[in-house]
């Protein structure tokens, strides 16, 4: 019994049937479902895998306890065997950069460098062609990001806002509640990836 058991295809549509039903109201209240969907996109593409190539960055700042955090992650997919990762944060930072016949990490601060060769085959990689089904098992509830990858972006939108109560401010077009906010912000350069902000 799928819905017994949490696999196969029943909780999956029992979720996306429940995330379709507050759609309606998000629009009506006009709480930006539409410029959110339009941010979304992007990003919905490149989890989705119809982007083959794709930079992107994601800024995320807070607090835990007393102390303040800032944390910038850089993506680039040059395609379906390489990509290059930048994990930027105060008191450390690492890289990868994955080839079809060579892996790299990097740990600047401790002027350290693992370096695999040859080639990799089997299921278990960090190819970005397979990455996130790697790191998504079926049983696992996040997998119901699988949802979102192949979902519309309004819908996606309408989860957040719903689900996150996000409140939208149009003159800054930030997504805000008392627990954190979401902002899109596209570079002035068009050789630079766009930028999402998080803050908590």
């Amino acid at each position: 019994m799928p819905y017994a058991t949490g696999r196969g295809v029943g909780w999956r549509f029992v979720l996306a049937w429940c995330c379709l039903l507050p759609i309606t109201t998000a629009q009506s209240n006009d709480t930006g479902v539409a410029e959110l969907a339009q941010e979304l996109a992007p990003l919905l593409d490149c989890i989705s895998g119809d982007q083959p190539t794709y930079a992107m960055q994601i800024q995320v700042a807070g607090s835990v306890g007393s102390k303040k955090h800032a944390l910038t992650v850089h993506l680039d997919r040059i395609d379906d065997q390489s990509f290059a990762l930048k994990v930027e944060h105060p008191l450390a930072q690492l890289a990868v950069h994955r080839t079809a016949d060579q892996t790299l990490l990097v740990l600047p601060q401790h002027h350290v460098a693992f370096v695999g060769t040859g080639g990799v085959s089997g299921r278990d990689t960090i190819a970005p062609e397979s990455s996130m089904a790697n790191l998504l098992s079926p049983e696992s509830m996040v997998a119901a990001s699988n949802i979102l990858a192949g979902a519309e972006p309004q819908l996606v939108a309408s989860m957040l806002i719903q689900y996150s109560k996000l409140e939208f401010n149009r003159g800054e077009r930030l997504w805000s509640s008392n627990k954190g906010s979401l902002r899109s912000e596209s570079a002035a350069d068009a050789a630079q990836p766009p930028t999402l902000h998080v803050s908590y």
